[in-house]
């Protein structure tokens, strides 16, 4: 698995670890690709996720949810950084989701260092939102360094 970083009007660059590439034009288009998903790498899996989105309960549900922010890196305009992880000669651009505002901070970091992009923060996704685009493959929502330990990771694992 390699992470392949990709700005717009750019060249590849291969990146030692998981550092932020281009932008997505802005979460609002994730979301309303969320519901009419073109790509289906995973037929049932986002079946199964369009079901869950379309029952008269997930409204409710994605209403509690939403009142959790989790967060991402993303430009003046709000748009997420985009990374391009390579997997068996398949592409998929997607942004990563963190739920520790300690380590989108971190990502951040990294990100305006190899970047050297400009107007860079974190901005909080709700919940029930990253939880759409993450169970219908358009996007990663990775787990606090903590979380991953008190599941049992070794020491020293990172997500």
């Amino acid at each position: 698995l390699g992470i392949v970083a990709r700005l717009p009007g750019a060249e590849s660059l291969t990146l030692q670890t998981a550092n932020p590439p281009c932008f997505i034009s802005s979460m609002s288009r994730l979301s309303s690709s969320v519901s009419s998903s073109d790509n289906d790498n995973n037929s049932s899996s986002t079946d199964a996720a369009k079901d869950i989105f379309s029952s008269p309960g997930w409204p409710t549900v994605q209403k509690e949810l939403d009142t959790v922010p989790i967060f991402t890196v993303a430009n003046e305009q709000g748009q997420p950084l985009q990374y391009t992880v390579d997997v068996n000669d398949q592409s998929f651009p997607v942004p990563f989701l963190y739920t520790s505002v300690d380590d989108a901070l971190q990502e951040l970091t990294k990100a305006k260092n190899d970047t050297k992009l400009s107007g860079l923060d974190i901005i909080p996704v709700p919940l029930g939102k990253a939880f759409q685009l993450w169970a219908t493959n358009q996007a990663v929502i990775i787990p606090s360094q903590q979380a991953i330990q008190q599941a049992g990771a070794p020491p020293g694992a990172h997500p």
